[in-house]
């Protein structure tokens, strides 16, 4: 018996011993599994393999953010019964297991918002995107009447519902975006974005790991100036190479482009940090091993599609 016991002590500890691999190789092997099935529905000459995609992620990342912010609107309300004023010190430190679930009828709105707004860009039909935003407003009247007549009340929830009514726009709008361009059979701009942002991801990761000495932001602490650096001028220089593979724009204006895009892609990395950080959680999801959930992979895409199209609209017409 303690010969059995020392065998399971020992595996034990080579168990914690080698606890540090797995986490960064997950990290690797998820990103490369990722970015291959990607590449794969964006190559396919149809665009509803990557339409069906979008849309699934699309559903896990609103449910993600719905909880976020279900879980903010508890912190908020104890931290309003506390003093009647928020303070960032006074939110405590949630474990992720104790997040809320979204209200129902709010979660099942916005799920229903983001079905839609994904439908209209596949058929391309403007008045079906414009209409779905609809919904979430109309919710909103609902919780409105739900309301009691305390003035405290509307205070603790008026963040929360705000909230609510951006969540469909915020994570449909630049996913419906990519649905968009893969219909019209735009794929550089796609290619553009997504390189410039992922490039520029990973070089301020282990540049900041390996040279970061100055925090950017109290939101991501781990965030280093050095980091953010090296991820503008990386996402700049593959947002040029792309943009003259694909003949989108001459070099210097390639170079402009990716430097805002990327910028904005991690202006998108730090919303969400603020999200999680509000919320007292590390991560927005456990879906994807050593990367979180779908927001914390497709934040920053949620602001640089839509920074791109803006961007690229302003450009044709000069």
């Amino acid at each position: 018996m303690k010969e059995k016991n020392g065998n399971k002590g020992e595996m034990g500890d080579k168990k914690e011993a080698l606890s540090f691999i797995p986490s960064s190789s997950q990290r690797v092997i998820t990103g490369l599994a990722l970015l291959a099935l990607v590449l794969v529905v964006l190559f396919l000459p149809h665009p509803l393999p990557l339409t069906l995609l979008v849309w699934a992620l699309g559903l896990v990342g609103l449910w993600e953010y719905m909880t976020l912010v279900e879980t903010r609107g508890q912190v908020l309300n104890l931290a309003f019964q506390g003093e009647g004023e928020l303070q960032v010190e006074q939110i405590p430190k949630e474990a992720p297991d104790s997040r809320v679930r979204p209200h129902p009828v709010r979660l099942a709105t916005a799920l229903l918002t983001f079905t839609l707004l994904i439908l209209g860009c596949y058929l391309g039909n403007l008045v079906l995107v414009l209409g779905a935003l609809f919904l979430p407003m109309a919710c909103f009247s609902r919780d409105l009447f739900m309301f009691g007549r305390d003035p405290g009340e509307w205070l603790q929830r008026r963040s929360v519902l705000g909230l609510f009514v951006t969540g469909p726009l915020y994570v449909g709008l630049g996913l419906g975006l990519a649905v968009l361009y893969k219909v019209r059979g735009e794929l550089w701009p796609l290619i553009l974005v997504a390189a410039c942002v992922w490039a520029g991801d990973t070089a301020a990761y282990y540049v900041g790991k390996a040279l970061g000495k100055r925090p950017l932001h109290p939101l991501s602490p781990k965030k280093t100036w050095e980091g953010t650096v090296a991820g503008l001028v990386v996402g700049a220089l593959a947002a040029m190479v792309v943009a003259l593979l694909g003949r989108l724009y001459p070099w210097w204006l390639a170079l402009l482009v990716g430097l805002v895009v990327n910028a904005l892609g991690q202006l998108g990395d730090l919303l969400e940090s603020f999200l999680k950080r509000v919320a007292g959680v590390k991560d927005s999801g456990t879906i994807f091993p050593g990367h979180g959930g779908v927001l914390d992979r497709i934040d920053s895409l949620l602001l640089a599609l839509p920074a791109y199209a803006l961007i690229s609209a302003i450009i044709s017409l000069f």
